[in-house]
């Protein structure tokens, strides 16, 4: 092999190397990374844009909030802490999901099973509806 087609041969290879690299970061970067309390939340088949903070209730701190619509569902997920110094009873909350305009477009209740003083649970709650307008989340308590 000439040393001319030895160089050839180098740069072809660099530049395979480069191209390689190039289209692993095109791919890996363009994929969107959901971070504990991300205001975008998304499902299989929408992805929302919600303005939810950390919500408190009752000294009870909901975190890393998250709604899903999937096939005509919407599921809402959060990480539960009870601040309290004595340990929490299981309870019911109502889940209102909030339009741009803060109205309320649907309500879901959710159970918050009993927490240890200074312990985390996490909160599950589905409603068969789908909540494609949902833009943020109040938790109150439910009205006996």
């Amino acid at each position: 092999m000439k040393a001319d087609q030895k160089k050839r041969l180098i740069v072809m290879g660099g530049i395979a190397i480069i191209a390689i690299i190039i289209i692993a970061i095109c791919v890996m970067g363009g994929k969107e990374k959901n971070t504990p309390n991300s205001n975008v939340k998304t499902g299989e088949g929408n992805t929302l844009e919600m303005t939810t903070e950390d919500k408190k209730y009752a000294g009870l701190e909901f975190t890393d909030l998250n709604l899903v619509n999937k096939e005509g569902t919407t599921t809402v997920t959060a990480t539960v802490k009870n601040n309290n110094p004595t340990e929490s009873k299981s309870q019911y909350v109502k889940i209102n999901v909030l339009d741009q305009n803060k109205n309320v477009i649907t309500n879901i209740t959710g159970i918050v099973a009993a927490i240890p003083a200074g312990g985390t649970t996490t909160l599950n709650a589905i409603i068969t509806e789908n909540c494609d307008n949902a833009r943020d989340l109040e938790i109150t308590a439910i009205n006996k």
